[in-house]
């Protein structure tokens, strides 16, 4: 891992029902042994109680809605090769398991 950071505030993405603040971003970078090349991964990551995103005991209307706008965001940037977004994660091997 080369960086695990908590967001800004600043860093927000406008939705209908206001704004909105993903938790934290990773920069993962993996090397090849063999041919010594890299590749780094950046992450945005929405921490929950949950690991299911439609799971309306865990979370608000609100806080569904937004990660969805969330999703819907990062798609039509079109950088999906580049940044992933992940939510909702409840624990790291949930993390692990999606990346």
């Amino acid at each position: 891992m080369v960086c695990f950071l908590k967001l800004p505030d600043f860093y927000t993405i406008n939705t209908p029902v206001g704004k909105y603040n993903p938790d934290f971003g990773m920069v993962l970078k993996r090397r090849k042994i063999r041919d010594k090349t890299s590749s780094e991964y950046y992450f945005v990551i929405e921490t929950k109680g949950t690991n299911d995103i439609n799971d309306r005991k865990a979370l608000t209307e609100n806080e569904i809605y937004r990660i969805k706008c969330a999703m819907k965001h990062f798609d039509a940037l079109g950088i999906e090769s580049k940044v992933n977004y992940i939510a909702s994660v409840k624990e790291f091997e949930t993390f692990k398991s999606k990346i």
